[in-house]
C-alpha cells in the first residue's frame, strides 16, 4: 500500500533547508562584512521559523488553507491512483 506524509504550510525538511538557504545568502549578501557567519545563520533560522509558522498557521486556520490541502490530497490520490473506482 502506498501512503504519502502532507505537510501543513512549509514546514518539510526541502522547504526549510531552501528558506534558510536563500535567508542566508540574502543576509551574507547585504551584510557587507558587518556581521559574523553565527549571526547570520542565526538571523537565517529566525527567518526560516518565522516563515514557517506564519504559512503553517495559515494553513491550519484559514479556509483557504484547509481548502487547498485537501485540493492537494485529492490531487496526488488521483494522481498515484490511490482511490478504488
Amino acid at each position: 500500500m502506498v501512503s504519502f506524509r502532507t505537510y501543513r504550510g512549509l514546514t518539510d525538511i526541502l522547504s526549510l533547508a531552501i528558506l534558510f538557504a536563500g535567508s542566508f545568502a540574502i543576509i551574507l549578501a547585504t551584510s557587507s562584512q558587518v556581521l559574523d557567519i553565527g549571526t547570520i545563520a542565526l538571523l537565517s533560522l529566525f527567518c526560516c521559523s518565522l516563515a514557517a509558522v506564519i504559512t503553517y498557521t495559515f494553513t491550519s486556520l484559514s479556509s483557504e488553507g484547509r481548502e487547498g490541502e485537501e485540493y492537494l490530497i485529492g490531487f496526488l490520490e488521483r494522481v498515484l491512483e490511490l482511490t478504488n473506482r
